[in-house]
């Protein structure tokens, strides 16, 4: 029996029940039009606007003062890292002679160093220290200028730079017929592809380009970008074949195709993928490894931003598309639409306080 002058207690949870409905229909209302708006940019357009490459980590090991050209290379190298202009997603460590190395990288000197001094490992973000690293070597000026620039990383950047969505990077083995052949698959998969890929599979706004970057595996002035894309993957050092790495964005290389793979379906498959819809619109959640390059990535994402037309409003027929084709839980907003739905969760949130308040404080007297 309820009290006098208080809502009976099935009629507040009732009313509660209701602001929870309300506050729940708001927020899914909310979802479908976001993903409208996400889901035109093709994955290498977005890529190129908001995927920041990871940081490789270069250690270099003295146990004597660095030589004076050395020093001022490693200077130079480590004021081209953060320049706008011409950032290298690279992080630099010097580590001396002394006792009071990191844990880490003293394992990685006691167990790459070569007895030479100085010398330098490369190696991949977050990498654990019982890892072999990507590339050791001597520190010299010239070893320092090529983890800035190679021929072939120039060329992949410039593509890029240039708008060019598909960069194939051709890995040779060293087998003039595999490597002929190869080249071959791909020269014809890429001709071919406009007319076999189903419009419906990519996003509307892409606009398909390619470019094949070829590089020898035995080429020492590319050791480390060769060493980086057999390191992408963990068994790829184990293959004696050609292999071609599509890469996107601002430098992503994805999965590697390999020998035999590398054929019209697979090549299809990697170009749809990369000219597709942004369905998922973090990194992290997507394959592949970010490449060392030198670019100025800010400054090319902000001329295509301002080249893409406005985005159009979400018509209802767009809307009820995008709620039958919700995906699961792996379906993951970009930072920006988080950033929007979370804006609004919190007006919902307060919408639902302020009933829920409502609908359990006393009402007035019957």
């Amino acid at each position: 029996m309820s009290r006098r002058g208080q809502t009976p207690a099935r009629d507040r949870t009732n009313r509660g029940s209701r602001a929870v409905k309300l506050a729940l229909t708001l927020t899914l209302a909310l979802v479908p039009a976001a993903m409208v708006l996400a889901c035109e940019i093709p994955v290498y357009q977005w890529a190129l606007l908001n995927w920041e490459p990871d940081v490789y980590e270069l250690l270099v090991f003295h146990d004597e003062p660095l030589p004076p050209d050395t020093a001022q290379a490693l200077h130079a190298l480590t004021e081209q890292a953060p320049s706008a202009q011409q950032a290298l997603n690279i992080r630099v460590r010097v580590v001396g002679p002394g006792p009071d190395a990191e844990e880490d990288a003293a394992r990685i000197r006691q167990r790459e160093g070569a007895g030479t001094s100085p010398w330098m490992a490369l190696r991949h973000p977050g990498m654990p220290p019982e890892i072999p690293s990507l590339w050791t070597t001597g520190a010299t000026p010239e070893t320092l200028r090529q983890l800035s620039h190679s021929a072939a990383r120039d060329s992949i950047t410039g593509a890029l730079l240039r708008g060019t969505s598909h960069v194939w990077v051709l890995l040779e083995c060293g087998d003039p017929e595999k490597d002929a052949g190869a080249r071959n698959r791909l020269e014809t998969a890429l001709a071919a592809m406009a007319t076999e890929i189903n419009p419906e599979t990519i996003s509307p706004n892409a606009h398909i380009t390619h470019e094949i970057v070829a590089l020898r595996r035995d080429d020492p002035a590319e050791a480390l970008l060769v060493q980086t894309l057999l390191r992408s993957e963990p068994d790829l050092l184990a293959y004696d074949e050609p292999m071609v790495f599509p890469v996107f964005g601002r430098g992503r290389a994805l999965y590697a195709l390999v020998g035999a793979g590398i054929s019209s379906d697979t090549l299809r498959d990697a170009c749809v993928y990369v000219a597709g819809r942004c369905s998922c619109l973090v990194k992290d959640q997507n394959p592949g490894v970010d490449l060392l390059l030198a670019a100025n990535w800010a400054g090319a994402a902000t001329s295509v931003a301002e080249a893409l037309p406005p985005s159009p409003e979400p018509t209802d027929a767009a809307v009820t598309e995008a709620m039958a084709t919700v995906p699961g839980p792996q379906f993951t907003p970009g930072r920006y639409i988080l950033a929007a739905l979370a804006v609004a969760l919190v007006l919902v949130a307060v919408v639902s306080a302020v009933l829920l308040h409502r609908s359990f404080s006393p009402s007035s007297p019957r």
